[in-house]
């Protein structure tokens, strides 16, 4: 912030080497409105500066990142996955959310649009260690032979290693794909159909690397 440390001593309203002790380490114990003060100084968050750390944490740094159209549709999903009424008595891990789109699932598709609905995938969860974010349904069979109509692909958000299938998107045309991962130099995406091209990515590319977003890893499927 190019403060030194008698200015930012005085910003916080404490003495120099009061704040000599803080950033020292000799003094363990802060108080919690001079965390507040020091957050919005930094604009930093408060558990960021306590470094504490959980899943609700680690989403509320992304969110901090995101446009505001980006939150919106992040409070729609929010607001559905709070909403939602489990009946039958069935624990809420025993869901997960499955998103179909409403074009033809195939090699290189728009995820333009899509309709969500939960299915209950208790023994897979159980069997995964509770892994499974979503699931993606399978509404054709432009994907034979590796997957056909109706079966939903259960993704987790674990990287994706030399030999998985994932989901990937390309950024430069809005499209996705469902790929093996072949590491290599450079790395491949396989098509898991009978049709489709490779395609490649320079890992010591960094700009060639941005150009795909690894949405996530398929872990299983469920054949209905």
């Amino acid at each position: 912030m190019g403060f030194t440390q008698n200015e930012m001593a005085e910003q916080m309203g404490m003495s120099a080497s009061g704040y000599k002790k803080i950033i020292s380490g000799e003094t363990k114990k802060i108080d919690l409105q001079m965390v507040h003060r020091l957050s919005k100084m930094t604009n930093m968050y408060m558990f960021d500066l306590l470094e504490q750390d959980n899943a609700i944490i680690r989403l509320a740094r992304k969110m901090n990142n995101l446009t505001p159209t980006q939150l919106k549709l992040v409070e729609l999903i929010l607001d559905y996955e709070g909403q939602y009424i489990y009946e039958d008595g069935a624990p809420e891990e025993s869901f997960i959310t499955v998103m179909e789109p409403t074009a033809d699932v195939k090699d290189g598709m728009f995820w333009d649009s899509m309709i969500m609905y939960k299915v209950e995938a208790g023994e897979y969860q159980r069997r995964y260690g509770g892994k499974i974010s979503c699931g993606l349904r399978i509404n054709s069979n432009y994907l034979v032979p590796a997957y056909i109509k109706g079966d939903i692909l259960l993704i987790c958000k674990e990287p994706i290693q030399d030999g998985d299938v994932g989901v990937f998107v390309d950024k430069r045309s809005g499209k996705a794909y469902v790929r093996k991962y072949r590491r290599a130099t450079p790395s491949v995406l396989e098509p898991v159909a009978d049709y489709g091209e490779n395609y490649y990515i320079d890992e010591e590319d960094s700009s060639d690397v941005m150009n795909w977003i690894k949405f996530g890893k398929v872990i299983a499927k469920i054949r209905q």
